[in-house]
């Protein structure tokens, strides 16, 4: 892969992480960041939900619960 596309993908994956990784890139370091990415990617699979879910008091977070049982989680 190219350094700008993995550059652009790894701005993505910490964007879409970091608040579930404590939040504040600067704080947490890159070292950390770059270790809980590649943590999540040779441990994670992808879901594609499949039935939509409105528990959550944030619409956004229902997406969580929507992967979550896709992945038949328990």
């Amino acid at each position: 892969m190219y350094p700008r596309v993995q550059e652009r993908r790894r701005n993505r994956e910490v964007a879409a992480y970091l608040p579930a990784l404590g939040g504040d890139e600067a704080r947490l370091g890159p070292m950390i960041i770059d270790h809980a990415l590649r943590a999540i990617r040779q441990n994670g699979f992808w879901v594609k939900p499949s039935e939509r879910v409105h528990a959550c008091s944030d619409p956004d977070d229902d997406i969580l619960l929507e992967c979550a049982q896709a992945a038949h989680a328990n």
